[in-house]
């Protein structure tokens, strides 16, 4: 097997600018202190550009994101992809490692150009909604069919995508995502973050963090409020619109008398270094989720040590034990959640039990260094030879 202190990787991930940077440098930083040579591509406003890290980054992507007009991003981003396949070249990496992908099309072009040059491919799809939706079905089954292995963070996700794409199952990898803690300050109380944030003291604050989309569960949250006989309760919605979330039915649902005290709607992007502060002012923090793919939001609620609720999902609930490091409700019963609810703010001994539990297992089952060791494992045994696609004679 190919010793780690010669292999060279490289990780792709053009979304540098947003939640993404977390996981990109925790991911390369440990890969790093595993002993693999490592460079990431991400966007000239990564925010990370002046951390101490063990990794080089090049900040290659510009003009993605930001720009409005279509043709402009799509050129910016192949001028991009063109400057790290001569960069691959001169330094002789031999494994690419597809994070995220800005245009499918376009990065289906220079997939199969790297795969030209012998290079081995391996893709983590993190948001298969978004990859559909900008993809398409096919192309999407072309892109999984072209990379040598895919990792996925749950065996949730590898079922999904055997049923979707029929792919072998060999060629996809579990890697547990690991926790936030690296980017936490332990100092930070629930008061504290409360006031940086302009939130109330005196009430009990049950947050729904995240993207605003309507598979979260956003409507059974607030049957659930009605629900509650304590009115000294707060529903914190927080995050960012999905275009096609029907934002103003939203806001008449909740502008009505009998809720507009027991809702604060803060639907806008939440600046990434703020986010500590929403999971440390809640009480309790919500998944309701109807439907995911992984959540970012249960690893950040569990890394703050936080009371979580979660719907019976099989994404969600392959992480978690009801009673231990949260409570979990069937998905879309507002009754059921009300009570788990009721649960978590009547029993403050309950609480902190399951918030320390879910802390220990952020902590201890969801450290990047596992997740490195098994990564390199895999980076390995694709040069050595020793994994061999299940289609191959």
């Amino acid at each position: 097997m190919k010793s780690s202190q010669n292999l060279k990787v490289c990780s792709v991930s053009p979304q540098g600018d947003t939640g993404m940077a977390y996981y990109d440098f925790c991911f390369c930083q440990a890969l790093a202190e595993a002993g693999l040579d490592i460079t990431l591509f991400t966007s000239r406003r990564w925010l990370f550009q002046h951390r101490g890290k063990n990794f080089r980054s090049k900040e290659y992507f510009f003009g993605v994101h930001e720009s409005a007009e279509p043709f402009v991003r799509l050129a910016n981003h192949f001028l991009s992809l063109w400057q790290i396949f001569f960069y691959v070249l001169q330094k002789k990496i031999r494994i690419i490692h597809f994070q995220t992908l800005a245009f499918p099309i376009l990065d289906l072009m220079f997939l199969l150009w790297f795969k030209l040059w012998r290079r081995k491919i391996v893709y983590s799809p993190h948001d298969m909604a978004a990859l559909k939706i900008k993809a398409g079905r096919e192309l999407t089954g072309n892109l999984f069919d072209s990379v040598d292995v895919i990792v996925v963070h749950s065996l949730a996700n590898k079922i999904l995508l055997i049923k979707e794409f029929d792919i072998e199952h060999d060629r996809i990898k579990i890697i547990q995502q690991g926790n936030y803690t690296a980017f936490l300050n332990p100092g930070i109380t629930k008061v504290r973050s409360r006031e940086k944030i302009g939130l109330p003291q005196e009430k009990k604050i049950v947050l729904l963090f995240g993207h605003l989309r309507h598979d979260k569960g956003i409507t059974t949250a607030i049957k659930a409020l009605r629900l509650l006989k304590d009115k000294n309760i707060v529903l914190l919605i927080a995050g960012k619109p999905h275009p096609e979330f029907m934002l103003e039915s939203l806001r008449r649902d909740i502008n009505t008398p009998e809720l507009k005290d027991w809702i604060i709607l803060k639907d806008e992007w939440i600046d990434d270094a703020l986010a500590e502060l929403y999971y440390k002012s809640a009480d309790v923090v919500l998944l309701p989720y109807e439907s995911c793919y992984t959540s970012a939001v249960l690893i950040y609620a569990f890394s703050c040590g936080a009371s979580t609720i979660v719907s019976n999902i099989p994404e969600l609930t392959e992480f978690v034990s009801e009673g231990e490091n949260a409570l979990i409700f069937p998905a879309g019963e507002a009754a059921a959640l009300a009570e788990k609810i009721e649960q978590l703010l009547r029993n403050p001994a309950l609480a902190e039990k399951i918030a320390a539990s879910a802390k220990n297992t952020a902590d201890t089952e969801w450290k990047w260094e596992i997740a490195a060791n098994t990564q390199k494992k895999i980076y390995e045994e694709l040069l050595s030879g020793s994994f061999i696609r299940e289609m191959e004679p």
